[in-house]
């Protein structure tokens, strides 16, 4: 009867338990990770971020928090492969139940943020570049590096609105094939980052449910993101105002009801406030240098510049504040001027200094005249001034 206990037991129980706790067995990390994430989740803000410097620094400390805390993980005396080793001589059955005992017993919690605020503010960009700087880049097809414009292997990220026009028949098939594509993630690299984007399109009850059915103890990140209190948020709230502010919307829209919800969504916020008038020029800016990066990529033949002062980004930036076109949408209706207005007015100019074969190495340059953009041919160089061959 012992021996049953000890070597048959343990195989007749181990297919429940590894069915219902499969993602508690430790993995090694499918994706390679960051050496200095940290540093290069701060260097990629300040470069393709515009305001948000209270939020910010609260995700940089969280983040520092979480990377300790996951270098203590990773290190722990109960690790998979070093309590693996301790009982190499007991059957295999064996050393999987006391193996998932004591690493259950140690595990870490997953680091949640709970980003809210108006739309167009950096929520889901900061998002996607938090999510990425955990991973070091790797090569894609065609040899683009994965992570600045493709997807990333350690990241998820589903947007719920995709949930939001379902009849109540489909809901049920979609949240189970979220959810099953969140646990697929977890058990390949359980240090996964896993964004959620406008979780205010589905009710509490669904997001509850779904959370409800996910290993949350892995090493991961996991990144909500909501609206929540956007409309009463001004540029001016300091961080506790704002966090008050969205705790309400939250409680309104009973996301306290759930003790789970309650910790992940009131107790993670990081507020990001509307921006102001000066952010939005540098928003501009931002993306000035992302249209002249399309262009330089689309026209082999231009090794021009575009060039532009800061009237230009300035005037961007005040036409969409007072445009309501673009007025509810933040930095994101600067996005739109520029990528669809602008690079109109752009497009014309390069196509007409492209008309022939050769190589052309003037700028085109945007300014204002008269309360009004426009596109002009820096006509520095003439056709003859570079040999072509």
């Amino acid at each position: 009867m012992k021996w049953f206990c000890i070597l048959i037991l343990p195989s007749l129980l181990l297919p429940k338990v590894l069915g219902s706790c499969s993602s508690l067995l430790l993995t090694q990390d499918a994706c390679p990770l960051e050496a200095n994430p940290l540093s290069k989740f701060e260097a990629a803000v300040e470069r393709q971020v515009a305001g948000q410097q209270v939020a910010i620094r609260t995700i940089s400390k969280a983040f520092a928090h979480n990377m300790r805390d996951y270098e203590k993980w990773k290190g722990s005396k109960f690790s998979f492969q070093s309590v693996s080793s301790l009982l190499s001589g007991l059957p295999h059955s064996i050393q999987h139940v006391l193996v998932e005992k004591e690493v259950l017993r140690n595990r870490t919690f997953a680091q949640f943020f709970h980003f809210s605020g108006p739309t167009g503010v950096g929520k889901s960009l900061v998002a996607r570049i938090l999510s990425r700087c955990l991973f070091a880049a790797t090569k894609g097809e065609e040899g683009r590096t994965k992570g600045e414009e493709g997807s990333v292997c350690g990241v998820l990220e589903i947007n719920m609105r995709s949930l939001s026009g379902l009849k109540p028949w489909q809901m049920s098939g979609a949240m189970a094939n979220i959810t099953g594509r969140i646990r697929s993630q977890l058990h390949t690299c359980p240090r996964s980052a896993v964004i959620l984007d406008e979780i205010q399109s589905i009710s509490y009850q669904q997001l509850d449910s779904m959370l409800g059915q996910v290993d949350l103890h892995p090493p991961g990140i996991f990144i909500l993101v909501s609206d929540l209190g956007a409309r009463k948020l001004n540029a001016s709230m300091s961080r506790d105002e704002a966090t008050s502010v969205i705790r309400e919307a939250a409680l309104v829209s009973t996301y306290g009801t759930s003790p789970m919800l309650h910790r992940i969504i009131l107790h993670n916020m990081v507020p990001f406030l509307p921006l102001d008038e000066d952010e939005l020029r540098r928003v501009a800016d931002i993306e000035l240098q992302k249209l002249e990066a399309n262009f330089i990529r689309e026209y082999d033949m231009w090794k021009g510049k575009l060039t532009w002062g800061r009237a230009v980004s300035a005037h961007i930036a005040r036409e969409c504040i007072l445009n309501e076109v673009y007025l509810d949408d933040g930095g994101r209706g600067v996005e739109t001027f520029v990528h669809h207005e602008l690079a109109f007015m752009v497009e014309v100019k390069l196509s007409e200094l492209l008309e022939s074969p050769a190589r052309c190495y003037n700028n085109v340059d945007v300014r204002v005249e008269h309360g009004a953009i426009r596109v002009e041919v820096d006509s520095v160089y003439d056709k003859g001034d570079f040999d072509e061959s």
